[in-house]
């Protein structure tokens, strides 16, 4: 194992010669096998200072116009790949850690509103193609809606034919039971009647 591991070394120092990084971490476990790190063995503060730099210069490029048009590309594309062209806001927010969204991305939405439309039906808000909308209704409907609209229409069915049945035995019970009570109340006359009859003879 430990000549597998100084094997792996050489061959991340082989892939990364020359790189600037080389100088100041060294790889430590195998890659791969969740146990590698890399220890800081020389610092460095002009090369942690670029770092720094490089990291805040991203950050100001979020704002620029082309993350702009990569986050309305991406979630357009996102948007299209769903079945309803439409998916809640705090799941297009697991995919900014990804793609380096700011934690801002949701004015996108608002910003493009030629494109995006944000529904906040049910207190829970929506990101939604336009194009994929006339109205309410979906312009080109997904061949597996039509198979959930079927099947949901089969269940109802199901459900009406149930409770025609419930209804059905329901009312025979409850002549069975009117039934009963008549026969009941001819027998206690009649009963009545024999006793009357009898107390008088």
């Amino acid at each position: 194992m430990a000549a597998l591991r100084a094997g792996r070394q050489r061959s991340f120092e082989r892939a990364g010669s020359g790189h600037p990084l080389l100088e100041y971490f060294k790889l430590h476990g195998a890659p791969g096998e969740g146990r590698s790190f890399l220890e800081l063995v020389t610092w460095n503060e002009e090369f942690a200072r670029s770092a720094i730099e490089r990291r805040r210069r991203r950050n100001r490029d979020q704002a620029s116009a082309e993350m702009e048009k990569r986050m309305v590309g991406v979630f357009h594309e996102l948007l299209s790949l769903s079945i309803y062209k439409r998916v809640p806001v705090p799941i297009l927010g697991k995919f900014c850690e990804e793609y380096r969204f700011s934690n801002a991305f949701t004015s996108v939405f608002t910003r493009h509103s030629g494109i995006f439309y944000m529904s906040l039906k049910g207190g829970i808000r929506t990101a939604m193609l336009r194009e994929a909308y006339k109205g309410d209704e979906l312009v080109d409907r997904d061949p597996l809606l039509e198979i959930k609209d079927k099947f949901v229409e089969m269940l109802e069915e199901g459900h009406q034919q149930r409770a025609e049945q419930l209804r059905i035995r329901g009312e025979m019970i409850q002549k069975d039971m009117e039934l009963m009570a008549a026969r009941n109340k001819e027998s206690n006359q009649h009963e009545q009647i024999q006793y009357y009859e009898n107390s008088h003879c």
